[in-house]
């Protein structure tokens, strides 16, 4: 299993993502691989198990993940609309979000979504009001709570199972649970299926949609070998889940994290005291590694022409901050002025995590390539208009 967490890319691939044609900086997509990375879990999975593509983890791949995919899910009114601009019909997208206000909850009683994810007693009041004025029933899921602010306790999914006649426009299918990302930890997930199933058991409850938070190798520290024991834990617990519950595992940054890479180039390179910067047209507006601070752990990057001997830099940003370090120590080789670089394992979450509009900096593009074909999607897109009032 530990072949599945591979952050680089073939030669010919990384060839394809440097001759796109785009200025720096940019995010580049590979379609082909996100769809295979959805077909792999998908294969390792038991039968009948189903998938669902978290949107959150990167909405550019958003349509790319159907039919690999059998649902999306959306945190957000916002995803939402994205989702149908993108003609994704509202029969395969599980509505989510912590929070939800009254006019949130309206939208989703007037929708054909699957599943709407119900994460309080108060979210279960609003949505059963909205559904009985329109006279609906909707299918809902409970989410479990793992300790944080996401979802409820036990308590209170006990509460609104022994009070269904309380809500008789809520279909109550089954749980939903998330209990955190980039997990390290197989006996953990062991334990967390264990905890789910029971409850799920319990209650009589015969869906179950599991976010696992299966992680993605980002840096060279870290153990591929750890990833997968952690993947051997889910694919046993989801064997077990799929004996007696209609089983759905959900997955972002799995999926979309070896999909993509971030491009950007060396502007300037200067030595102060001991230490070797390269400043880059790029920086840590544009790309978030989960957990990674002040550049470390150091990610994969690929120079475009690695020549001569490898020497240690700090790969800083164009923000004047001292926070943007996007590899604090890099042992590149060819780290010239106006070499550009790729950072792998670039497609989750980077592309809309960053502080984006500090500094009034322009969006990257973002090209995506699917068989033999590269599009750009968003050219380079100035801020400034947003950061300033109209005259």
């Amino acid at each position: 299993m530990s072949g599945i967490f591979n952050p680089i890319w073939t030669q010919e691939q990384i060839n394809a993502a440097f001759n796109c044609g785009e200025k720096t900086p940019y995010y580049y997509f590979d379609a082909d691989i996100f769809r295979n990375s959805i077909d792999r879990i998908k294969s390792l999975m038991p039968s009948g198990v189903k998938i669902c593509y978290a949107v959150k983890s990167n909405t550019w791949l958003a349509d790319y993940a159907l039919p690999n995919a059998d649902y999306v899910e959306v945190c957000s009114p916002g995803e939402l609309e994205l989702t149908r601009h993108l003609n994704i019909p509202d029969e395969v997208i599980v509505a989510d979000g912590v929070c939800k206000t009254n006019e949130d909850m309206n939208t989703l009683a007037q929708s054909s979504v699957r599943r709407i994810v119900v994460e309080s007693v108060r979210q279960a009041e609003i949505l059963n009001e909205c559904a009985c004025a329109l006279g609906v029933v909707k299918k809902v899921l409970l989410r479990l709570s793992s300790g944080s602010q996401f979802g409820m306790s036990e308590e209170d999914i006990e509460y609104i199972m022994s009070h269904k006649a309380s809500f008789p426009a809520l279909n109550i299918c089954g749980l939903h649970c998330y209990f955190g990302t980039q997990k390290r930890n197989a006996s953990e997930l062991r334990r967390s299926f264990a905890a789910i199933k029971a409850l799920a058991d319990r209650l009589a409850l015969r869906e179950t949609e599991f976010g696992p938070g299966l992680g993605a190798v980002q840096s060279p520290s870290q153990d591929k070998n750890t990833y997968a024991e952690c993947l051997e834990a889910v694919c046993e617990g989801f064997s077990k889940l799929a004996e007696n519950h209609e089983a759905v595992i959900e997955c972002g940054r799995l999926f979309a994290a070896y999909a993509g890479v971030y491009v950007t180039s060396i502007s300037e390179r200067k030595t102060i005291g001991s230490r070797k910067f390269c400043i880059t047209d790029g920086g840590s507006n544009h790309l978030v590694y989960d957990g990674q601070a002040y550049g470390s752990p150091v990610p994969f990057i690929v120079p475009e022409a690695a020549d001569g001997e490898a020497e240690k830099v700090i790969v800083c940003g164009a923000l004047c901050a001292e926070t943007d370090i996007l590899a604090n120590g890099a042992e590149l080789s060819g780290a010239h002025e106006g070499t550009r670089l790729m950072f792998m394992s670039a497609g989750a979450y980077g592309v809309t995590e960053g502080r984006s509009l500090f500094l009034s900096r322009a969006l990257p593009a973002v090209v995506c390539r699917k068989g033999e074909e590269t599009i750009t999607l968003r050219g380079h897109t100035d801020t400034w208009q947003i950061n300033t009032r109209r005259r």
